[in-house]
């Protein structure tokens, strides 16, 4: 009531898309050296579920996070591919290219990176579906291994 004496009206808008993230997102990326972004995955299960937690660090202090909880049951090391699954998929939906990926399971990282043979048929299936995505979606993926207690300490 008080604007009206200026006529000024207010009007409400219709909820925010998630393109607008997006397009904020690359409107912030100028330049191809600040193109690197660096993804942070965690999965594991407990007795009470199962869950992961993404977060993606980008140029100028853009941090994106996330945690999951999934209803279906896994093991450990089911949860560790389905949060990179997850974390790639959120990267390449915010048009990432280049991706620095941090992981705190070593077999998980060792699997990735070619240097131990994967014995479990589940893992393997999981595996060939986290390098489909990165051949399909990046141009490059680095992935590295980081202690779990330096894992959300960026």
């Amino acid at each position: 009531m008080e604007l009206s004496e200026f006529n000024i009206h207010c009007e409400p808008h219709g909820p925010i898309k998630a393109q607008c993230l997006l397009d904020f997102i690359n409107d912030l990326q100028h330049t191809p050296e600040e193109d690197q972004w660096t993804l942070y995955v965690d999965g594991s299960c407990n007795p009470k579920g199962t869950g992961a937690d993404i977060v993606i660090e980008g140029p100028n202090h853009i941090l994106i996070e996330k945690s999951l909880h999934f209803a279906f049951k896994t093991s450990n090391n089911q949860a560790k591919y389905e949060a990179i699954l997850t974390g790639l998929s959120l990267a390449h939906e915010v048009g990432v290219r280049t991706l620095i990926c941090k992981i705190d399971s070593k077999l998980t990282v060792s699997h990735l990176n070619d240097e131990f043979q994967i014995k479990d048929a589940t893992l393997l299936q999981y595996y060939n579906l986290v390098r489909n995505v990165i051949q399909s979606g990046f141009e490059q993926v680095c992935i590295q291994h980081i202690p779990r207690g330096e894992m959300f300490e960026h």
